[in-house]
């Protein structure tokens, strides 16, 4: 089996940043940059903007831009984004079964047919946990994208 395809998902979507980017995008369909950096306070304006332009590179975001004064930029997911979107679905859940012993939010949170706050919160700590289970996400991920093909 080749694993160039999982040495590209490492690369780009593996960083910390990128898979929540994505589900923060999709989660409210459009967003303008300062409403994502306000989401994430502690992500620094140029691992953002890098960030959002590996997306757009790779055709998991759209850009738009409003000439206006001043100008205005909104970001929304592209087809292929929406799809890598719901692959992130049985991730989180999977992180949920995983990760249940060390669960920081409120375990009688009702479970929501879509990515909301409560995986926002399983996804947060994907991204946080250690080396093992970010590479373990890594592959989980290589296998559902070359599944689908959308890579």
């Amino acid at each position: 089996m080749c694993l160039c395809s999982l040495e590209f998902i490492l690369e780009t979507i593996g960083k910390k940043w990128v898979l929540l980017i994505i589900n923060e995008i999709g989660s409210h369909k459009k967003l303008r940059y300062n409403d994502l950096k306000s989401k994430f306070g502690e992500i620094s304006p140029s691992t953002l903007s890098s960030s959002l332009r590996i997306l757009e590179n790779i055709d998991l975001l759209k850009r738009k831009t409003f000439e206006e004064i001043p100008p205005r930029v909104e970001y929304s997911l592209s087809k292929e984004g929406k799809e890598f979107q719901e692959l992130l679905e049985p991730l989180i859940e999977w992180a949920k079964n995983y990760d249940s012993l060390h669960c920081k939010c409120n375990q009688n949170e009702q479970s929501s047919h879509h990515i909301g706050e409560t995986s926002q919160k399983s996804l947060n700590r994907i991204i946080e946990a250690s080396l093992c289970a970010c590479t373990c996400l890594a592959i989980m991920t290589a296998n559902f994208l070359m599944t689908t093909r959308i890579f």
